[in-house]
């Protein structure tokens, strides 16, 4: 029963994060096909925050940061999780599946942070009827394979992390010291305070559906996807993107939110045939899932002062995105704007829908 509700299932994600520690990245072998990639295809990164929607308050989803480094140093390097991710995709038979495309599989490492808040962030005291204090630091690999002649394309992430440090706290109150902000007083009261080990893998299959030449430099294109995810959060969901603009025909360089709370996403790849035109388009995101459990409202194993129980939260999740991006200054670096929207998960509570903004960063090589 795939439930990591069930809190043995989060233990196995805890169990294989920690025999990262332990064992040397080639001891558990090297994938069977060497890929065909650059050394350093290119970086990303994200910045997450509430204000950039334009709001004056700290609740839910308050903001988080990420770099993602893609290429074949995300595989190589001695602390990558790669190793870790192929092997759990060979027992899942998700390598299987990837390896069924034409193109050379991808990769990419990242490093993030992200950060929860009741609405009241005055208080020291615990607030039993909103999102709890939560922090997250995760590191973590992706691989993506292709097949163009089906426009298809195979991911599976592996993301390792921390909950309940005092970064996301420091990092804040620097924050709220720059604007001029109240500071957070309930920190203490976050979920596994003092720290804890966790875990998340997730595969997903993205498929195009369309993309109509409407001018000589504009496009339309639509796809969807379907994914799941088992660790600190649990889910099955699915999604549809469509961006209009200028753009390179491949699709799969781009997706928008792809990630749970921090952003990773499709290893940054270089235009398949770059040109003197810049690329510039909007895109609009909209996805539904079925969340079975998230340590962020209901915990781990360590006692934490404010928890949330299955009966508490709503099962069905809601997302919709949307932004522009462009390229700038020189063909290869792109910047990127949007703002999303979440239904809150908390059936009753004072915690209102989320809503944030995020700014992105993406070089390719």
């Amino acid at each position: 029963m795939l439930l990591c509700a069930n809190r043995n299932q989060l233990a196995n994600a805890i169990v294989l994060a920690s025999l990262l520690l332990l064992l040397n990245g080639k001891a558990l072998g090297e994938p069977e096909n060497l890929m065909e990639e650059t050394w350093n295809s290119g970086w990303s990164f994200h910045l997450d925050n509430d204000f950039l929607a334009l709001l004056n308050e700290d609740q839910q989803y308050t903001g988080g940061a990420s770099v993602e480094l893609s290429g074949r140093r995300a595989r190589e390097w001695d602390f990558s999780a790669d190793p870790l991710l192929a092997w759990i995709d060979r027992l899942t038979g998700m390598e299987r599946r990837m390896a069924s495309g034409d193109d050379d599989m991808r990769h990419s490492m990242i490093l993030g942070l992200a950060a929860f808040t009741p609405e009241d962030i005055e208080s020291p005291q615990p607030i039993l009827d909103d999102h709890p204090y939560g922090s997250l630091v995760l590191f973590g690999n992706t691989r993506q394979s292709v097949d163009p002649s089906r426009n298809v394309a195979y991911r599976s992430s592996l993301v390792l992390g921390l909950l309940g440090t005092n970064l996301a706290e420091s990092l804040q109150d620097f924050f709220h010291d720059l604007v001029d902000t109240q500071k957070a007083q309930g920190w203490d009261n976050q979920i596994s305070d003092g720290g804890e080990l966790t875990g998340r893998y997730e595969v997903s299959r993205h498929q195009l559906i369309q993309s109509t030449p409407l001018s000589e430099n504009r496009r339309l294109e639509s796809r969807w996807k379907i994914n799941a995810s088992a660790g600190y959060v649990t889910q099955v969901g699915v999604g549809a993107t469509a961006r209009w603009g200028k753009f390179d025909e491949q699709w799969f360089r781009f997706d928008p939110a792809p990630g749970e709370y921090v952003a990773y996403g499709a290893p940054a790849t270089k235009p398949q045939s770059p040109s003197a035109n810049r690329e510039w388009f909007f895109w609009t995101s909209l996805e539904a899932s079925l969340r079975l459990y998230n340590a962020l409202l209901q915990g781990q194993f360590r006692d934490s002062a404010v928890t949330f129980s299955r009966g508490e939260l709503r099962e069905l999740i809601t997302e919709a995105s949307v932004g522009v991006t462009a390229e700038l200054f020189s063909t290869g670096l792109r910047g990127e704007f949007s703002i999303s929207y979440r239904t809150s998960e908390i059936k009753e509570s004072l915690a209102d829908d989320a809503l944030w903004g995020q700014i992105s960063l993406t070089r390719s090589f």
